[in-house]
């Protein structure tokens, strides 16, 4: 079984006969293959929702702060705060109080400045990217053109800084600090150096394959390649559901406070 990116690109080669995609058919060096398996790992995160995808993360929420930041977050199962200074066993769960963006700030329509402080309780996914006229400008640049930013959101700090900021909105601003705790579904590390692993480099090497080798045949618009690479999948996914299926699914519904 393959276990790392070295292995998987040896595989995703010899699979494709895209011996160009390396260097000198030396399997360690890489000249495009790694980009292909990586976006083939994205698609297959969004695809497949199985429980050894989903992880946590802890983020601090400081006093008066209302948004976080989290990268690479696909989605949110269950959401939880505890005061930073207090007992973790006294969390509180308000992962039904998620609203809508456009909903939250219908309820909550008022600046962000003026809002009072206490136990967040609702929440929402932060949409921070700014237009592509905008999107090089920093905080500094909307001061000196007079904008007021309503949302009192933070602007992507240089060019595309915030395409890759991903976080939650809270309501209302934190009275003291906290801890939040998520369990999300999160896109697989970025894969980069040879021995990188992740959940499909190490279990299911020949999927992780055949989805970067269907990423690369669909930019060929070569339909009948795209569909067969989609045919050798399909017994993979199916064994791969029937396996998430069998697992003991209150092994991942269980308390994000636990450890």
């Amino acid at each position: 079984m393959a276990n790392d990116l070295d292995e998987v690109r040896e595989i995703f080669i010899k699979t494709t006969h895209r011996y160009d995609l390396i260097t000198g058919g030396d399997f360690t060096v890489d000249n495009g293959a790694n980009a292909w398996l990586n976006r083939g790992q994205d698609w297959l995160d969004r695809m497949v929702d199985h429980p050894m995808l989903y992880r946590r993360t802890h983020r601090a929420l400081a006093a008066a702060a209302f948004q976080i930041e989290v990268q690479r977050l696909i989605a949110v199962r269950k959401i939880a705060i505890v005061e930073s200074s207090g007992d973790a066993t006294g969390h509180s769960d308000i992962t039904d109080f998620y609203l809508e963006p456009g909903e939250f700030r219908e309820v909550y329509s008022t600046p962000i400045a003026s809002w009072s402080t206490g136990e967040p309780k609702a929440w929402t996914l932060n949409i921070a990217g700014l237009d592509p006229e905008h999107e090089a400008k920093e905080t500094a640049d909307y001061t000196s053109d007079g904008v007021v930013d309503f949302d009192d959101v933070i602007f992507g700090e240089g060019a595309y800084a915030d395409y890759v900021k991903q976080g939650i909105l809270f309501h209302p601003k934190a009275d003291t600090a906290y801890t939040v705790y998520i369990l999300g579904k999160f896109l697989s590390p970025i894969l980069t150096a040879d021995a990188d692993k992740t959940f499909w480099t190490v279990n299911e090497p020949m999927l992780l394959a055949l989805a970067g080798a269907y990423m690369l045949e669909s930019t060929m618009r070569n339909r009948a390649g795209t569909r067969a690479y989609l045919e050798a999948m399909e017994p993979l996914l199916t064994a791969l559901d029937i396996h998430a299926v069998e697992h003991d699914q209150s092994a991942y519904s269980i308390s994000i406070m636990e450890g």
